[in-house]
């Protein structure tokens, strides 16, 4: 291996094959740990069902967040994130909560994961059940949707706005939790409201030299 082509831009912390192989991401100078692992996974449904695939929260915050005692990793073992939205949406990314989509509303819930689809109305999980005119594309492989995409010059199914914006509650959360306070987002500007520390903490990004962007 080259170390130093490896770390890239990120720190030359010291080797060692626990945190510089499959669990690179549970150290900040690398990754986001779990939560950043997992949250792009599944907010992004969250975001998908609501329309919220350009916009986001109007409000985080990082709440119970746990770290492993060793110094091999710094990113959370536990966490919650409390997220309100415009028209008096909220939602909870939680460690505490079993990977999948939950919706709760007035008329019951519906959840999802990659391989079930749960409600506590049974009439919703039939194949004839009418969910309304409002029809979701459909894609089984997305190397085959983005090889598709190239041809069509069509948007991907999930393209990288919607990424940035489903993994957006993550980095905040973060920002969150090292100023011990909630934060005010801006979905338009995707800016911190009225916390100069915040945003400043945000925007940092150290490069090692020579690497610059």
């Amino acid at each position: 291996m080259d170390y130093d082509r490896w770390c890239g831009p990120s720190p030359v912390l010291p080797y060692m094959r626990a945190r510089h192989h499959r669990w690179w991401r549970g150290h900040r100078a690398y990754g986001g740990g779990v939560l950043m692992d997992w949250i792009g996974h599944h907010n992004d449904i969250a975001h998908w069902s609501l329309d919220l695939d350009r916009s986001g929260p109007t409000r985080v915050e990082a709440v119970g967040w746990e770290f492993p005692a060793t110094e091999v990793y710094n990113t959370p073992a536990k966490y919650t994130i409390r997220c309100d939205y415009q028209g008096g949406l909220s939602s909870t990314i939680s460690s505490e909560h079993p990977i999948g989509t939950k919706w709760i509303g007035a008329d019951g819930w519906l959840y999802v994961t990659r391989t079930k689809l749960e409600a506590s109305d049974s009439r919703w999980l039939q194949d004839d059940f009418n969910a309304g005119p409002e029809k979701l594309p459909e894609s089984l492989d997305h190397t085959r949707n983005f090889l598709d995409c190239m041809k069509s010059r069509q948007p991907c199914i999930a393209p990288a706005e919607t990424a940035h914006r489903s993994i957006t509650p993550g980095h905040l959360a973060y920002v969150s939790h090292a100023i011990g306070t909630a934060l005010t987002w801006d979905p338009t500007t995707e800016t911190i409201v009225d916390n100069s520390p915040a945003q400043t903490i945000l925007m940092q990004a150290h490069y090692r030299r020579p690497w610059t962007l």
